[in-house]
């Protein structure tokens, strides 16, 4: 369910840019969601459908992409992505450390006229 509390943050991020440059639609709003966020696609487009009603955002295409979590070998440094469910790393077998992509949702850029 928390997707509905993000889904109202990028409602109100996108009518607060929107209005800064005084633009009467919003055409597309491009997304980037971390791998482990827990956010749910489906969710984000259902609650946005319902809570944009009758705002400039309302119809706007929503173009959703992920991000890979990344990770930093804590032995050899090397910089790598997950493969299946494991965390070590591929070049020495050690423990990897996240540095990014992990978490949440980031607002790219937004469509208006």
């Amino acid at each position: 369910m928390h997707e509905l509390y993000v889904t109202e943050s990028l409602l109100n991020t996108v009518l607060h840019e929107a209005k800064k440059v005084k633009a009467t639609r919003v055409r597309a709003i491009n997304l980037k969601i971390g791998e482990f966020s827990g956010i749910e696609e489906e969710c984000i487009r259902f609650f946005f459908e319902i809570i944009s009603k009758e705002t400039p955002p309302h119809g706007a295409k929503l173009n959703i992409s992920y991000e890979r979590a990344k990770f930093k070998c804590s032995v050899c440094k090397r910089e790598f992505e997950r493969i299946a469910f494991r965390f070590s790393c591929p070049a020495c077998g050690a423990c990897g450390l996240l540095t990014e992509g992990a978490g949440g949702l980031l607002i790219e850029s937004i469509e208006v006229e």
